[in-house]
């Protein structure tokens, strides 16, 4: 897999298994003439995850079991939102800001 890809990447869990599979084994490359050997294979990755996932992922209530949580960060979502509306509305909705837009609408030749 390392010799296929010049960049391996993920995000969470693709990170640990791109981790894995471009991980090379220092002890094996002595006995291979200097070439660089995989000390992980898919199938490795692939076992880990099988057998040791419940120690590698908690389990976490959902979203849903929380309710109060989950209403009161709904507020809290709405009102920040609310709030940089009205602010921005302020502070980009005049007469001043749209000349200057205007200005840089005819520097820009549109």
């Amino acid at each position: 897999m390392k010799d296929m890809f010049d960049m391996i990447s993920g995000t969470s869990t693709g990170s640990i298994i791109s981790a894995a599979l471009t991980y090379h084994a220092k002890d094996k490359d002595k006995e291979n003439d200097g070439r660089v050997t995989p000390k992980f294979f898919a199938s490795d990755v692939i076992d880990v995850y099988a057998n040791q996932g419940d120690r590698i992922f908690s389990k976490h209530a959902s979203a849903s079991d929380s309710g109060p949580k989950t209403i009161l960060l709904g507020f809290f979502v709405a009102a920040w939102g609310v709030g940089f509306y009205f602010i921005g509305k302020y502070f980009y909705d005049n007469e001043e800001t749209k000349e200057n837009f205007s200005r840089i609408d005819k520097i820009l030749g549109n």
